[in-house]
């Protein structure tokens, strides 16, 4: 009897575990399934690319959130997480170049309009280190808050970032801080998550910095702009 019972457990243990062929077709439909589930996750470690019909039918299809949801999940699951780095990069199968190349086509994008879509970058920006060259983020930033109409989540990682961003490239981040502080027409960013005297003290040091490595013109285009800022009453 004890044999007949562990005959009986191991024979429902093997009924219960699918065919080794059954497991191999679904491990080839994986980007397929992933990409119903978490296209983004389908596209940045399991091989989806902008080229197949998956993703383009996704792109084409008109839902925001699930939109704004591909940008920002990317972000927050591999380039503001803790480990992130070469060697992360490397071991999980994610491309810089791939990443970089999607971020350039959705600033083409005139199809994708939404505002929402681009704030999700704001995810794509590590508070502590350099995982996308800063210089290619920095001249990719000036778009994207121009797409976004100044609207950005989790803003910490650009704040954090700023300075080093002016050293880099001053007259972009000028930019960056303008786009950031005022929206499309001029007037002071309503999309901007934390009051301006909360933040004060990296947009100074970034415009201290454009402004001592900066020529004549750029030091124009500093005071300018701290003088708009005071005249539509940011303080």
């Amino acid at each position: 009897p004890r044999e007949a019972g562990a005959d009986r457990r191991r024979d429902e243990r093997e009924g219960s575990r699918p065919a080794a062929g059954t497991r191999r077709r679904a491990h080839r439909q994986l980007p397929t399934q992933a990409l119903r589930r978490r296209p983004a996750l389908a596209f940045a470690h399991l091989g989806l690319e902008m080229e197949d019909e998956l993703f383009k039918l996704f792109w084409s299809t008109q839902n925001i959130t699930q939109h704004h949801e591909f940008v920002s999940f990317i972000g927050r699951s591999i380039l503001t997480r803790d480990q992130a780095g070469e060697e992360w990069l490397k071991e999980n199968k994610v491309s810089k170049e791939k990443l970089i190349k999607f971020w350039d086509w959705i600033l083409e994008n005139k199809d994708i309009a939404d505002p929402k879509v681009f704030s999700g970058f704001g995810f794509w920006i590590n508070s502590n280190k350099e995982v996308l060259d800063d210089n290619i983020v920095v001249k990719r930033l000036v778009q994207t808050l121009k797409r976004s109409d100044g609207d950005i989540d989790w803003d910490y990682g650009l704040l954090n970032r700023l300075p080093v961003f002016a050293e880099k490239n001053g007259s972009k981040t000028l930019e960056i801080i303008s786009n950031f502080l005022l929206d499309s027409k001029g007037n002071l960013n309503q999309n901007r998550r934390t009051p301006l005297f909360s933040i004060d003290g990296e947009i100074k040091e970034s415009l201290d910095v454009i402004y001592k490595n900066g020529d004549v013109a750029t030091k124009q285009k500093v005071n300018d702009l701290i003088n708009l800022l005071i005249e539509k009453g940011s303080s």
